[in-house]
């Protein structure tokens, strides 16, 4: 029989969890978060119910903004899966294009981490323990993604060049330096969020010729 095991964060847990987040979103000027117990259930019963029925979908719950990552072979210690996740979500910046901000599949979950707007979060897990096969939900409030509120709710990178008027054509320049993960990790880890996540093989070879590019330059 599957088990299902739900690990309960501590306090202490928390508090490496909200400075490994608020990390990430002041590298884009976006001011920290805070953590909510309330939001924190909302996430513990998403992840339940999609680890119990073998799925991996968004809630569609309007109130909150949300990320998901499926995660196996990693271990089981909670505080370890969820900075991977956050790790594979922020690495989509490789891909976001600041001088042409707004919504693309490729490039949500790291609008949504650092979404200027939001000011409280939480994240919840639960574990497959036959598999250890875990589903990680991080739910925002307010909710960010919105449609024309990219530009001002998601700010480029502190020593990134601000986006000009008429933005040149040519390859995104490379990120400043920051805690964050390097620019080839950042770009492997969005590739291997495109083949988990089952994009289209135009995306990933997209994405590998990006790498490809900025290796050869």
């Amino acid at each position: 029989m599957t088990t299902i095991v739900q690990p309960v964060l501590t306090p202490s847990q928390i508090t490496d969890i909200v400075s490994y987040v608020n990390k990430f979103r002041a590298n884009h000027q976006a001011p920290p978060m805070s953590w909510s117990p309330t939001i924190y259930g909302v996430s513990q019963q998403w992840s339940y119910y999609l680890i119990a029925n073998n799925l991996f979908q968004h809630s569609n719950n309007s109130s909150y903004g949300e990320n998901l990552a499926h995660l196996q072979g990693y271990g089981v210690h909670p505080v370890a899966l969820i900075k991977k996740s956050i790790d594979l979500w922020y690495a989509e910046v490789s891909a976001y294009d600041f001088t042409k901000p707004g919504f693309s599949t490729a490039t949500g979950h790291f609008t949504c981490l650092v979404w200027f707007n939001s000011t409280q979060f939480a994240i919840g897990l639960s574990i497959n323990s036959a598999t250890n096969a875990v589903n990680i939900v991080m739910n925002t409030s307010p909710p960010g993604n919105y449609l024309g509120q990219f530009q001002q709710n998601v700010l480029p990178l502190l020593n990134y060049p601000s986006p000009g008027p008429t933005p040149s054509p040519g390859p995104i320049p490379s990120p400043g330096p920051g805690p964050g993960p390097t620019t080839p990790i950042a770009d492997l880890y969005a590739v291997l969020q495109l083949i988990n996540t089952n994009k289209r093989k135009s995306e990933i070879v997209a994405a590998i010729n990006r790498i490809i590019l900025k290796l050869s330059t």
